[in-house]
């Protein structure tokens, strides 16, 4: 359940925060499956955590981990539940027709590119726009 197929938003924030306030953070990135960048936190901010500030009452280990972990506490925060699902839960468009649909759009961009119709920005900007359309 807790290393389930959809996460919650409400969980990823309050294991952030607690990263940002704890002498040890990455707990976000585990439960959000990213384990490299959880190992990574993991290290930064035992290596990187300077001693405890007795004198600054609310957060008494201030490194780049915990910065970081606060920081992302508030973009979790911020984002709307859709975005967060598609971007951390992995739920994309199971509809087969979409896909097919999409997938023709851009093997007709790819032609248009490679006659030299299209630039390859513009090529890349039609393309993130109907790969936007199938995780929605």
């Amino acid at each position: 359940m807790f290393f389930g197929e959809e996460k919650n938003q409400k969980i990823a924030v309050i294991l952030a925060v607690v990263g940002a306030i704890s002498p040890i953070a990455g707990f976000h990135k585990f439960y959000l499956r990213q384990y490299r960048w959880g190992l990574f936190y993991l290290l930064i901010s035992v290596i990187l955590t300077p001693q405890p500030l007795n004198d600054f009452w609310f957060f008494s280990y201030l490194g780049v981990a915990q910065v970081a972990s606060g920081l992302e506490a508030m973009w979790y925060f911020l984002q709307s539940e859709a975005e967060f699902q598609g971007r951390f839960s992995g739920e994309f468009a199971s509809d087969p027709k979409l896909v097919a649909q999409t997938t023709e759009a851009i093997r007709k961009l790819d032609e248009l590119r490679a006659d030299g119709l299209l630039s390859e920005y513009e090529f890349e900007q039609q393309r993130r726009q109907l790969m936007g359309k199938l995780s929605k």
